[in-house]
C-alpha cells in the first residue's frame, strides 16, 4: 500500500532569499515581475522604501480604503502589507465620478497627495508634494 507524502509547493523570494510556501487561500503569498518573485512581506517593505525615497512629483498608485464598520480611511499596498494608518479624507464633488476623495499623508520625511475618483473604485492615485 502506498501512502501519499503531502508536498508543499514554494516560491523562492528574491528580496529576502528565503523559500517560502504558496498560499493557496486568497493568493499566492507573493508578487512577481520581471526579476521574479517577491513575497508580500517584503513587498510592504519596498513600497514604504519607495515612498520614503520619493522626490517631488514622483507618482504611485495605491488603495484607499476604509474598513466596513470603521470611521476612518487609509492608503494601502494591493496585499495589505503596508498602511499608512488612520487618515482624515476630505469628501467632495466631480463633474463625472460624482465624488472625489482627497487625502493628505507623510511616509518618512515625504509628503503626499492622493486623490481618488467615484465610489466604485479604491485607486488612489499619488503624488510627492513638496512641504507645507
Amino acid at each position: 500500500m502506498e501512502t501519499e507524502t503531502s508536498q508543499t509547493e514554494t516560491f523562492h523570494c528574491i528580496v529576502c532569499q528565503q523559500d517560502k510556501p504558496v498560499n493557496k487561500a486568497g493568493g499566492t503569498g507573493y508578487g512577481r515581475n520581471k526579476d521574479g518573485k517577491t513575497c508580500y512581506a517584503c513587498i510592504g517593505i519596498l513600497d514604504k522604501q519607495a515612498l520614503e525615497n520619493a522626490k517631488i512629483g514622483d507618482k504611485f498608485t495605491h488603495y484607499l480604503a476604509k474598513k466596513k464598520g470603521e470611521d476612518y480611511y487609509t492608503v494601502c499596498n494591493w496585499p495589505g502589507t503596508w498602511s499608512t494608518g488612520k487618515l482624515y479624507v476630505r469628501k467632495g464633488y466631480h463633474n463625472i465620478a460624482r465624488y472625489r476623495y482627497d487625502v493628505w499623508f507623510t511616509v518618512g520625511k515625504n509628503r503626499f497627495h492622493g486623490v481618488t475618483f467615484g465610489d466604485m473604485t479604491q485607486i488612489c492615485h499619488i503624488r510627492c508634494i513638496k512641504p507645507s
